[in-house]
Protein backbone atom coordinates (compact mmCIF):
# COMPACT_ATOMS: atom_id res chain seq x y z
CA UNK A 1 0.00 0.00 0.00
CA UNK A 2 2.06 3.33 -1.09
CA UNK A 3 1.73 6.38 1.89
CA UNK A 4 2.72 9.66 1.06
CA UNK A 5 3.03 12.80 3.50
CA UNK A 6 -0.85 13.55 3.23
CA UNK A 7 -1.62 9.93 4.56
CA UNK A 8 0.94 10.87 7.47
CA UNK A 9 -1.18 13.91 7.89
CA UNK A 10 -4.40 12.46 8.25
CA UNK A 11 -3.59 9.35 9.78
CA UNK A 12 -4.41 6.93 7.22
CA UNK A 13 -0.82 5.18 7.14
CA UNK A 14 -0.81 1.80 7.36
CA UNK A 15 2.63 1.67 8.78
CA UNK A 16 0.89 4.01 11.84
CA UNK A 17 -1.64 1.05 13.20
CA UNK A 18 -2.77 3.06 16.45
CA UNK A 19 -3.03 6.69 17.79
CA UNK A 20 0.97 6.00 19.42
CA UNK A 21 2.69 5.15 15.95
CA UNK A 22 1.12 7.58 14.38
CA UNK A 23 2.23 10.37 16.87
CA UNK A 24 5.48 9.21 17.01
CA UNK A 25 5.70 9.08 13.18
CA UNK A 26 4.28 12.45 13.20
CA UNK A 27 7.21 13.43 15.43
CA UNK A 28 9.94 11.85 14.19
CA UNK A 29 8.85 13.74 10.18
CA UNK A 30 8.07 17.17 11.13
CA UNK A 31 12.09 16.75 12.88
CA UNK A 32 13.11 15.67 9.47
CA UNK A 33 11.19 18.48 8.02
CA UNK A 34 12.62 21.15 9.55
CA UNK A 35 16.27 19.78 9.59
CA UNK A 36 16.11 20.73 5.97
CA UNK A 37 14.02 23.32 6.17
CA UNK A 38 17.30 25.07 8.19
CA UNK A 39 19.84 23.16 5.83
CA UNK A 40 18.45 24.61 2.95
CA UNK A 41 17.99 28.19 4.68
CA UNK A 42 21.76 27.54 5.85
CA UNK A 43 22.79 26.74 2.05
CA UNK A 44 20.70 30.23 0.37
CA UNK A 45 22.67 32.09 2.72
CA UNK A 46 26.11 30.80 1.53
CA UNK A 47 25.35 31.21 -1.86
CA UNK A 48 23.73 34.35 -2.09
CA UNK A 49 27.22 35.50 0.24
CA UNK A 50 29.59 34.00 -2.61
CA UNK A 51 27.19 35.83 -4.82
CA UNK A 52 27.97 39.06 -2.89
CA UNK A 53 31.48 38.61 -3.00
CA UNK A 54 31.53 37.62 -6.81
CA UNK A 55 29.76 40.96 -7.16
CA UNK A 56 31.86 43.11 -5.26
CA UNK A 57 35.12 41.88 -6.81
CA UNK A 58 33.90 42.65 -10.30
CA UNK A 59 32.69 45.88 -9.19
CA UNK A 60 36.55 46.81 -8.08
CA UNK A 61 38.18 45.18 -11.03
CA UNK A 62 37.22 47.43 -13.84
CA UNK A 63 38.68 50.56 -12.13
CA UNK A 64 41.35 49.04 -11.22
CA UNK A 65 41.76 48.02 -14.48
CA UNK A 66 41.09 51.79 -15.92
CA UNK A 67 43.66 53.24 -13.50
CA UNK A 68 46.48 50.76 -14.34
CA UNK A 69 45.69 52.14 -17.95
CA UNK A 70 44.75 48.44 -19.28
CA UNK A 71 42.99 48.79 -22.99
CA UNK A 72 39.09 47.85 -22.14
CA UNK A 73 37.38 46.52 -24.93
CA UNK A 74 34.17 48.70 -23.93
CA UNK A 75 33.87 52.36 -24.24
CA UNK A 76 34.29 54.54 -21.37
CA UNK A 77 30.71 55.00 -21.20
CA UNK A 78 29.72 51.27 -21.26
CA UNK A 79 32.04 51.07 -18.13
CA UNK A 80 30.38 52.98 -16.15
CA UNK A 81 27.31 51.97 -16.87
CA UNK A 82 28.44 48.09 -16.31
CA UNK A 83 29.65 49.75 -12.42
CA UNK A 84 26.34 51.21 -12.01
CA UNK A 85 24.64 48.17 -12.70
CA UNK A 86 27.17 46.09 -10.45
CA UNK A 87 26.70 48.62 -8.02
CA UNK A 88 22.87 47.97 -7.83
CA UNK A 89 22.98 44.51 -7.66
CA UNK A 90 25.36 44.43 -4.95
CA UNK A 91 23.06 47.07 -2.96
CA UNK A 92 19.69 44.65 -3.80
CA UNK A 93 21.99 41.68 -2.63
CA UNK A 94 22.70 42.68 0.63
CA UNK A 95 19.11 43.96 1.21
CA UNK A 96 17.99 40.75 0.33
CA UNK A 97 20.12 39.30 2.48
CA UNK A 98 19.55 41.53 5.34
CA UNK A 99 16.07 40.99 5.53
CA UNK A 100 15.99 37.14 4.09
CA UNK A 101 17.95 36.57 7.67
CA UNK A 102 19.34 32.95 6.72
CA UNK A 103 21.82 32.35 9.25
CA UNK A 104 19.40 33.03 12.52
CA UNK A 105 16.18 31.22 10.67
CA UNK A 106 18.28 28.39 9.64
CA UNK A 107 19.81 27.96 13.22
CA UNK A 108 15.95 28.40 14.86
CA UNK A 109 14.78 25.27 12.63
CA UNK A 110 18.04 23.40 13.54
CA UNK A 111 17.11 23.85 16.90
CA UNK A 112 13.64 22.65 16.44
CA UNK A 113 14.73 19.54 15.23
CA UNK A 114 17.03 18.74 17.25
CA UNK A 115 14.54 19.06 19.88
CA UNK A 116 11.63 17.18 18.09
CA UNK A 117 13.94 14.05 17.91
CA UNK A 118 14.59 14.47 21.32
CA UNK A 119 11.46 14.01 22.13
CA UNK A 120 10.81 11.56 19.65
CA UNK A 121 13.14 9.40 21.75
CA UNK A 122 11.37 9.89 24.89
CA UNK A 123 8.13 9.06 23.42
CA UNK A 124 9.78 5.89 21.60
CA UNK A 125 10.95 4.99 25.25
CA UNK A 126 7.75 5.40 26.79
CA UNK A 127 6.35 2.97 23.85
CA UNK A 128 8.95 0.50 24.43
CA UNK A 129 8.32 1.00 28.48
CA UNK A 130 4.44 0.49 28.20
CA UNK A 131 3.49 -1.17 24.76
CA UNK A 132 2.33 0.79 21.65
CA UNK A 133 -1.01 -0.54 21.76
CA UNK A 134 -1.55 0.41 25.89
CA UNK A 135 -0.05 4.14 25.61
CA UNK A 136 -2.77 6.20 27.62
CA UNK A 137 -4.90 8.84 26.08
CA UNK A 138 -2.88 11.18 28.83
CA UNK A 139 0.51 10.41 27.43
CA UNK A 140 -0.75 10.71 24.16
CA UNK A 141 -2.02 14.20 24.87
CA UNK A 142 0.86 15.18 26.94
CA UNK A 143 3.43 14.43 23.71
CA UNK A 144 0.93 15.71 21.24
CA UNK A 145 0.55 19.29 23.64
CA UNK A 146 4.76 19.03 23.75
CA UNK A 147 4.83 18.35 20.22
CA UNK A 148 2.89 21.61 19.52
CA UNK A 149 4.67 23.64 21.89
CA UNK A 150 7.97 22.74 20.12
CA UNK A 151 6.68 24.14 16.40
CA UNK A 152 5.43 27.28 18.30
CA UNK A 153 5.88 30.34 16.55
CA UNK A 154 8.43 28.70 14.02
CA UNK A 155 8.08 29.05 10.03
CA UNK A 156 6.75 26.07 8.66
CA UNK A 157 9.02 24.16 5.75
CA UNK A 158 8.19 24.69 2.35
CA UNK A 159 6.96 21.78 0.34
CA UNK A 160 9.80 20.24 -0.98
CA UNK A 161 11.27 20.33 2.35
CA UNK A 162 8.53 18.03 3.03
CA UNK A 163 9.38 15.29 0.24
CA UNK A 164 12.94 15.19 0.98
CA UNK A 165 11.82 14.57 4.50
CA UNK A 166 9.74 11.81 3.00
CA UNK A 167 12.41 10.15 0.96
CA UNK A 168 14.76 10.03 3.52
CA UNK A 169 12.13 7.89 5.63
CA UNK A 170 11.73 5.08 3.26
CA UNK A 171 11.11 2.79 6.24
CA UNK A 172 7.65 4.90 7.96
CA UNK A 173 6.52 6.02 4.49
CA UNK A 174 6.42 3.15 1.40
CA UNK A 175 6.53 4.35 -2.03
CA UNK A 176 5.95 2.55 -5.25
CA UNK A 177 8.84 3.18 -7.47
CA UNK A 178 7.63 5.56 -9.95
CA UNK A 179 5.88 7.50 -7.28
CA UNK A 180 9.27 7.70 -5.55
CA UNK A 181 10.74 8.70 -8.53
CA UNK A 182 8.23 11.16 -9.54
CA UNK A 183 9.13 12.72 -5.61
CA UNK A 184 12.75 13.08 -5.97
CA UNK A 185 12.65 14.24 -9.40
CA UNK A 186 10.62 17.14 -7.84
CA UNK A 187 12.64 17.81 -4.97
CA UNK A 188 15.97 17.85 -7.31
CA UNK A 189 14.26 20.52 -9.55
CA UNK A 190 13.31 22.42 -7.08
CA UNK A 191 16.88 22.42 -5.14
CA UNK A 192 18.11 23.58 -8.68
CA UNK A 193 15.44 26.33 -9.88
CA UNK A 194 16.66 27.69 -6.50
CA UNK A 195 20.02 28.09 -7.58
CA UNK A 196 18.97 30.00 -11.28
CA UNK A 197 18.69 33.55 -9.80
CA UNK A 198 22.42 33.94 -8.24
CA UNK A 199 23.96 31.82 -10.92
CA UNK A 200 22.25 33.98 -13.72
CA UNK A 201 24.17 37.07 -11.73
CA UNK A 202 27.08 36.00 -11.68
CA UNK A 203 27.21 34.83 -15.23
CA UNK A 204 25.68 38.09 -16.06
CA UNK A 205 28.93 39.93 -14.22
CA UNK A 206 31.25 37.26 -16.39
CA UNK A 207 30.07 38.29 -19.62
CA UNK A 208 30.54 41.99 -18.83
CA UNK A 209 33.48 41.41 -17.67
CA UNK A 210 35.20 39.39 -20.30
CA UNK A 211 33.73 41.41 -22.72
CA UNK A 212 35.73 44.26 -20.97
CA UNK A 213 38.63 42.37 -20.95
CA UNK A 214 38.40 41.30 -24.48
CA UNK A 215 40.64 43.67 -26.21
CA UNK A 216 43.21 43.55 -23.16
CA UNK A 217 43.74 39.74 -23.46
CA UNK A 218 43.91 39.73 -27.35
CA UNK A 219 45.21 43.39 -28.44
CA UNK A 220 48.91 42.28 -27.88
CA UNK A 221 48.65 39.60 -30.81
CA UNK A 222 47.75 41.79 -33.43
CA UNK A 223 50.42 44.44 -31.89
CA UNK A 224 53.20 41.64 -31.77
CA UNK A 225 52.17 40.99 -35.79
CA UNK A 226 52.72 44.69 -36.35
CA UNK A 227 55.43 45.42 -35.31
CA UNK A 228 57.12 42.26 -36.90
CA UNK A 229 55.87 43.32 -40.20
CA UNK A 230 57.03 46.62 -39.73
CA UNK A 231 60.58 45.04 -38.82
CA UNK A 232 60.20 42.37 -42.27
CA UNK A 233 59.42 45.61 -44.00
CA UNK A 234 62.63 47.63 -42.57
CA UNK A 235 65.05 44.59 -43.42
CA UNK A 236 63.72 44.34 -46.52
CA UNK A 237 64.67 48.00 -47.39
CA UNK A 238 67.92 48.45 -46.03
CA UNK A 239 68.54 45.06 -48.25
CA UNK A 240 67.14 46.43 -51.42
CA UNK A 241 69.45 49.97 -50.55
CA UNK A 242 72.24 48.18 -50.19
Amino acid sequence: MQSSFSDWVSGTDELSANSAQRQLLAIRTTARSRTHAGQRLHRQGRIWLATLVVLALGLILLPLLQNAGVRLALAANVLNLVQIFLGVSVLVCVVLVASANHALRARALLECGDRLRELAREFEKVCEDVGPGTVSSHILDEFRIRHAETLRNLESPSRNDQRLALLDMAAEHRLGRSERMRVALQAHATQIASLALPIAIVALEGVFVANALGAALWSSEPTASIASGEQLGADTSLRITR
